[in-house]
């Protein structure tokens, strides 16, 4: 639904879900940190 366009809250409307989960599920969150080197973080 999300990449046809709709809106989290529209998609929550119709799934009867509330919004934030909508968007956790849709938009996990940032882990890009678990994947640097030790290296990335000294320089």
């Amino acid at each position: 639904m999300y990449l046809n366009g709709i809106g989290f809250r529209a998609i929550a409307r119709v799934t009867e879900i509330d919004h934030t989960s909508i968007i956790n599920w849709v938009e996990p969150p940032n882990i890009w940190y678990l994947f640097k080197t030790p290296e990335a973080f000294i320089s």
